[in-house]
């Protein structure tokens, strides 16, 4: 499996249909949604971004040397990786609270899978990055970004169990 990172998202994470009008819709707003409903539900792209960077530490991602008395952080693949999930999150948190997205098969609001991804945190992300380095060399995923959204979706469960049983191992 090969992620194609560069085209996983457009530049801030938004798009512009043919007639130039932003997301597909006059001024921004869905059809049927009043201006005020609108602005008070939906955020920017780059405080999505922020509101997923507070969940996550991006710097366990990054390679880091000491170099003249001074930090320096390089980016590596798993950055790359981490970063393109957290995109994929800011999508969600962007989104309409109203707005349908597939994950897995299943059709789920960006408000239930906002708050699925409220519990993602940075071991998470960790688990998540290393299960995508490692599938290297399979086939390209077709749709991307439903991929990354349901493997972010299904982490939080999968923790979940694992931290259950880890507990219920404990007490034998």
């Amino acid at each position: 499996m090969s992620i194609d990172l560069d085209s996983l998202f457009p530049a801030c994470g938004k798009r512009d249909d043919p007639a130039g009008v932003p997301n597909g819709v006059p001024n921004g707003v869905p059809n049927g949604v009043s201006q005020e409903v609108s602005s008070r539900s939906q955020m920017t792209f780059r405080k999505a971004m922020d509101k997923a960077r507070a969940q996550i530490d991006l710097k366990q991602f990054y390679r880091i040397d000491r170099r003249d008395g001074r930090f320096i952080m390089y980016r590596t693949q798993a950055s790359d990786i981490a970063e393109s999930l957290m995109m994929a999150m800011a999508e969600v948190y962007k989104a309409h609270p109203e707005k349908v997205f597939y994950v897995g098969r299943e059709e789920k609001t960006a408000e239930e899978i906002a708050y699925i991804y409220e519990h993602i945190d940075t071991e998470m992300m960790y688990t998540l990055v290393e299960r995508l380095e490692n599938e290297v060399g399979g086939s390209p995923i077709k749709y991307q970004r439903p991929y990354l959204r349901t493997m972010l979706y299904n982490e939080v469960f999968e923790a979940a169990i694992k931290e259950t049983a880890r507990t219920n191992n404990n007490k034998w």
